[in-house]
């Protein structure tokens, strides 16, 4: 989200749109049934995102748009497993120093103005980054992968609005699941 805290918390600010991939000669309309991993891939150093709750959160969520979309989640037979991978990165924002003029007139006189702000201004903050991967069991073959990025709240989170903002975050990235679904 990928998300933890963040997207547990609740990844707050704004979305980036979800950075999609597949493999173009993959039919997907033949893969009907998953399997979804109950927890990412790999693990991360912060507690935020390194959370069973979260990966719960996150698992549902998935589950539950794939259902809404009427294929099968199944133990055992899947066409494609479903993955996902959690991480955080700094993100730093800036904003230099400003200049703008102004022109105007009122009847026969007219004027100039100038502003100028300063100082620059530099912010830095974690992002999480949910990834969802779509894999062929049989050969272990990645065949489409989803992954978008938020800003991690400071703290204030709930259960509901973690809940909430994993809900929202897994539905966006899937949104473009299956590609050419429109």
């Amino acid at each position: 989200m990928i998300l933890g805290a963040g997207v547990a918390s609740g990844l707050v600010g704004c979305a980036t749109p979800p950075d999609i991939d597949y493999d173009p000669n993959f039919n997907f309309a033949s893969a009907t049934k998953f399997r979804v991993a109950d927890q990412p891939v790999a693990r991360v150093d912060d507690p935020r995102l390194d959370s069973p709750l979260l990966n719960q959160r996150i698992h549902a969520a998935i589950v539950g748009v794939l259902r809404e979309r009427g294929y099968s989640i199944v133990e055992q037979g899947a066409d494609l497993d479903v993955v996902f991978s959690i991480g955080s990165r700094l993100k730093v924002d800036s904003s230099g120093p400003q200049m703008s003029v102004g022109f105007g007139r009122y009847g026969t006189s007219g004027g100039v103005g100038v502003g100028y702000s300063t100082p620059a201004r530099v912010e830095s903050y974690q992002e999480g980054v949910l990834t969802i991967d779509m894999v062929k069991p049989e050969a272990n073959a990645l065949i489409w992968r989803g992954s978008t990025s938020r800003r991690l709240p400071e703290g204030g989170s709930t259960p509901e609005k973690t809940t909430q903002n994993v809900n929202e975050v897994v539905a966006e990235i899937l949104k473009s699941y299956p590609p050419g679904k429109k």
